[in-house]
């Protein structure tokens, strides 16, 4: 499977969107897992709670910016520019 930086920019928007939302999962397991060690729940289940709803949300801001990124580098018709990544930025900031 291509990586991310693989792919040109503006091309195959859902395989991008695809890739960074599961970087997006992957860091948020970890962080959740620091988050559930340092500050330890009361029960199992709000650790399962805790984990689960950290790794969505980042997998979602992931997705988001993956796929606005892309977007707007075919709308723009520039894909090389760095305005592409902070409107993709701002995207995620605001599903935040």
């Amino acid at each position: 499977m291509a990586g991310y930086w693989e792919i040109p920019e503006g091309t195959d928007c859902a395989r991008k969107a695809w890739i960074t939302g599961r970087l997006g999962a992957a860091l948020g397991l970890i962080g959740s897992a620091y988050h559930i060690i340092l500050i330890p729940p009361e029960s199992a289940f709000k650790a399962v709670q805790t984990a689960a709803t950290s790794t969505v949300t980042m997998a979602t801001l992931g997705a988001v910016f993956g796929l606005t990124t892309c977007l707007s580098a075919q709308i723009r018709e520039d894909p090389e520019d760095a305005l592409n990544y902070f409107i993709g930025g701002c995207a995620s900031g605001i599903a935040l």
